[in-house]
């Protein structure tokens, strides 16, 4: 049979110290006398030979391997040596086929689903539409009676895409049955008009929320009549309506909405009936409504219902003569009926099922290996401590006299010893047969204890976490996918978002993971090295020249930011910066801040970009670029050694 680990050690501790024993006392037991207790004889058997297990037992059993060799030996060569399976590797691997696996098939089906809808719900409610099959969610008006005419066609449009649009759009019905209707929100001044403010001493600049709901009878709500205190030309009743903006490549007609709904209480705020004032008093104005789509297929190959919440907004803010228009939307799953025991056996839910075991296996290996490495660390912090001050002393021998015997006593197992041996201390109390094995011992560990095994020790915990935090990843993105896929409720967009981030950093992770089996590969892990080693000092390098970029970005949205789009904020600033200092848009940026108005603007905006190029790309990026690059020879050159080292030790 095969004894437990704890005997395991027992008995090869007794072992060890009886031969010396033996050894010592046969030589010359009257001169010597050892300190040491004897250890009570186990009766444990030897573990089987590796080659000698069964599959299963090397799955479960898992044979040992020496501390000095647990970390520094890949998958595959403690599989050859130690006959252990790569267990850890194989669910990994796994992992990342059955996610790429998901990624493939079924997450390109909701993305085409999603791109589609928001280019169609573009082209339905913004003035652009949509150009180069792109949707364009944002508009600058510039007049107010082409606010009022695409408010308009925004109510009809609506209130007929159940008949006219392609797609199978519904609307979303309240308690009652009736359709849920679109409703402004406004912010206007509450006394009198912004005019009015001109010449006051102290302007009372101050505003009011108000909700409108836009309704067949007034679909223009507070913009009613803003036209001669009368309602637009275009108004319901008419035979058909078309878009006042002169930048939609087609004019499309609409047809006449549907009859109104019953059940409609008039508005209480006076301002929702109309105010020919109202551009006069408002600052900004958002348009909301609902639409649901019924979509077919899919993953779950059973219908589902899609809400979106479309929000149209107004900024009028600064009153500069321009009305910045954009598109909002949200999305979510409307709770449906089906049946859960048939969809849970579909491959959308049984690729999720089968990653969630996966990662919970793999999480149980990983707890395991982080217990042994938590009983690992005092070790070798130890043995640790013993190669510095070998190495300080220049020999062995003389570790003993600068330690004594507690230093020594990691170095050799001594579990059931009695404390005796702890207690004392100096190297008197070692005979000469005993300093002279633990010379030998300790020579042994210098010489084994490279400073690439502690490089691999010092990996292994961050790898270790770094599993550790994928499978944790994997196990809540899968509790997520499957709630999704199997719940009855309603389904909010936050937890839709939520998934999709959750799964890409899932299988962002599981891929990186995969770099850790390779550690033991050095040809294949020459990357993680040289990022390892030239990343902090061009981080330094990075830190001594943001200052800089900092200075340039803060200048560029002084100077040019009221005259360019790209340098109006301090971001956009950076993002101009940062893509030219990579070689792009550098012409775009020239001729966007080069202007014929004002010799100093033409001349300073030169010498700008000038400077800032001949810095940042000639000297700084280059500087950066020679760093990483020393770095790498540097690995590469380590390498090299170390296979030469390698072709002579088996040459030997």
């Amino acid at each position: 049979g095969r004894g437990t680990k704890k005997e395991m050690e027992d008995y090869e501790t007794e072992a060890l110290i009886n031969n010396n024993s033996n050894n010592n006392n046969n030589g010359n037991a009257a001169t010597y006398a050892y300190d040491t207790p004897q250890i009570r004889p186990v009766a444990a058997p030897l573990p089987k030979d590796a080659d000698k297990m069964s599959f299963l037992e090397k799955l479960i059993l898992r044979p040992s391997i020496p501390d000095a060799e647990k970390g520094h030996l890949g998958p595959m060569d403690k599989f050859m040596k130690y006959g252990r399976i790569p267990c850890k590797l194989l669910l990994n691997l796994t992992m990342v086929v059955l996610l790429t696996t998901e990624v493939i098939v079924f997450i390109p089906m909701d993305n085409h689903y999603h791109n589609d809808s928001v280019l169609a719900l573009s082209d339905l409610f913004t003035p652009n539409g949509q150009t180069d099959d792109s949707p364009v969610m944002d508009y600058h008006f510039y007049e107010t009676t082409e606010i009022v005419s695409f408010l308009n066609e925004t109510w009809y449009t609506w209130d007929s895409i159940n008949n006219t649009a392609t797609g199978l759009y519904l609307f979303e019905l309240d308690g009652n049955g009736e359709r849920v209707l679109p409703y402004v929100e406004i912010e206007v001044k509450k006394n009198g008009t912004f005019v009015s403010i001109i010449g006051e001493s102290h302007p009372d600049i101050s505003t009011e929320n108000i909700k409108c709901v836009l309704t067949p009878e007034n679909p223009l709500g507070p913009f009613a009549m803003v036209s001669d205190n009368t309602r637009p030309v275009m108004i319901q009743g008419h035979d058909s309506k078309r878009t006042l903006t002169s930048k939609r490549k087609t004019r499309r007609t609409v047809n006449q909405p549907t009859t109104a709904t019953t059940g409609f209480q008039l508005q209480q705020n006076p301002i929702c009936n109309g105010d020919p004032l109202i551009f006069e008093k408002v600052s900004h104005f958002t348009v909301h409504f609902t639409v649901l789509n019924i979509r077919l297929g899919g993953p779950s190959n059973h219908p589902t219902i899609r809400r979106w919440s479309l929000s149209q907004e107004y900024a009028m803010t600064s009153r500069s003569g321009v009305v910045e228009f954009g598109l909002k939307y949200e999305t979510g799953i409307v709770g449906r009926s089906f049946s859960k025991s048939a969809a849970a056996g579909q491959p959308y839910s049984l690729v999720p099922i089968f990653c969630l075991i996966i990662a919970v296996w793999d999480l149980v290996l990983r707890g395991k290996q982080a217990r042994s490495e938590f009983h690992r660390k005092k070790k070798v912090a130890t043995i640790k401590k013993h190669v510095e001050t070998a190495r300080a002393c220049g020999s062995p021998s003389l570790v003993l006299q600068e330690t004594g015997v507690d230093l020594m006593k990691p170095l050799v197992e001594n579990d059931g010893m009695s404390d005796a041996s702890s207690t004392s201390s100096g190297s008197s109390s070692l005979t000469q047969a005993r300093r002279f094995d633990v010379e030998q011992e300790l020579a042994e560990v210098i010489s084994n204890y490279s400073d690439a095994w502690w490089e691999i020790e010092d990996n292994r915990v961050q790898w270790l976490v770094t599993a550790v935090v994928t499978d944790l990843l994997i196990v809540i993105s899968r509790i997520v996918i499957l709630y999704i896929n199997l719940s009855s409720n309603t389904i909010p967009n936050s937890l839709i978002v939520a998934k999709s981030a959750l799964c890409g950093f899932s299988v962002l992770f599981s891929w990186v993971v995969i770099i850790s089996h390779l550690e033991h590969q050095p040809r294949f892990y020459l990357l993680m090295k040289t990022l390892r080693r030239g990343t902090p000092r061009a981080l330094k390098f990075v830190s001594g020249c943001f200052p800089i970029l900092m200075g340039y970005a803060i200048l560029g949205t002084v100077m040019f930011g009221g005259y360019s789009d790209r340098f109006a904020t301090l971001d956009g600033s950076f993002v101009v910066l940062f893509s030219v200092m990579n070689g792009d848009i550098i012409d775009e940026t020239f001729e966007s801040i080069y202007f014929e108005s004002s010799f100093f603007l033409r001349v300073f905006s030169r010498i700008y970009l000038y400077t800032f190029i001949a810095l940042f790309i000639y000297a700084i990026l280059n500087i950066l670029l020679a760093i990483m690059e020393d770095a790498y020879f540097q690995v590469k050159r380590q390498l090299i050694v170390g296979i030469r080292e390698e072709q002579l030790n088996d040459g030997h």
